[in-house]
């Protein structure tokens, strides 16, 4: 079997437009459901952190994976941003 595989560097600028574009009401209802309050979160492939950022008010870490150096340099908190998240290449 062939692996595929996606360079998203160049995709980086523009890839959170699809948030907009699209309704992801159900992904946030599923996190909201089950990420409890004070826990820690892995998620593997957090390209630019939109889900981290969803629930990093809520957790105690959050922390992101993604092979994208591009991707990981918009999911990384702002300089004096919150230090309980954490994007990981």
């Amino acid at each position: 079997m062939r692996m595929r595989h996606t360079d998203h560097e160049p995709l980086a600028g523009d890839y959170d437009r699809r948030y907009s574009r699209s309704d992801y009401a159900g992904v946030e209802r599923t996190l909201a459901e089950r990420i409890a309050d004070g826990t820690r979160v892995l998620e593997v492939g957090c390209g630019t952190g939109h889900w981290l950022a969803r629930v990093r008010a809520r957790v105690a870490l959050a922390v992101g994976l993604d092979p994208s150096s591009a991707m990981l340099a918009r999911a990384r908190p702002p300089r004096g941003g919150p230090r309980r998240v954490a994007a990981v290449r």
